[in-house]
């Protein structure tokens, strides 16, 4: 993955890639894997930058050997450079586990090692097993420490039973574990906020 940047200010290379948000440890890597262009011209990351000089930096991105491969069908809601957004069925898990080999983050590895791609994929997003929904993958180290910055706002759909005056509307009451079930929750005076 490449970045650009116009820049806006006097500073080093590795200074100026701190401000835009590339954490030290990624910063190290582009200095031992990556590359740094600055007006095309290949440089090093102790190079001055200037106002209006254009800087190109290329991502070192290495496969997670961790995350194991499960081909399996994949629902892809959006996709662009950075990010995947991906609908997970219910009672699949968004990581690996011990318990749960097909989930979520194996099957989008399997998906991009099938179609040639390596990407190094993080998760954004979770949600738990037993709930369906978009889950926000980032597509590199950098995108996913981008992301892990940011508020996200999560909507969960309820289904629910009995007569209702109005067609739609929030239920705005806490809500506990349900006696005896890891995953349900129920409506209780004596919950956390939902």
């Amino acid at each position: 993955m490449k970045l650009k940047f116009l820049v806006e200010k006097e500073s080093l290379v590795k200074e100026y890639i701190l401000e835009k948000g590339i954490s030290r440890n990624l910063g190290r890597k582009i200095k031992l894997y990556g590359k740094i262009r600055i007006n095309g011209v290949e440089s090093g990351n102790w190079f001055p930058v200037r106002p209006g000089d254009f800087l190109e930096i290329e991502l070192p991105e290495k496969e997670n050997p961790e995350i194991p491969v499960f081909d399996a069908p994949l629902e892809i809601a959006y996709e662009d450079e950075n990010v995947l957004i991906v609908n997970k069925p219910a009672n699949l898990s968004t990581q690996p586990t011990r318990k749960h080999p097909d989930n979520l983050i194996s099957r989008v590895k399997a998906h991009y090692l099938k179609n040639g791609i390596a990407a190094n994929v993080h998760v954004a997003t979770r949600l738990d097993y037993a709930t369906s929904g978009l889950v926000l993958v980032a597509k590199t180290g950098h995108m996913h420490n981008l992301l892990q910055r940011m508020e996200v706002e999560k909507t969960y759909l309820a289904v629910a039973q009995g007569h209702f005056e109005e067609k739609t509307g929030a239920i705005d009451l806490p809500i506990k574990r349900l006696e005896g079930d890891r995953l349900r929750r129920r409506v209780a005076a004596d919950g956390k906020p939902a």
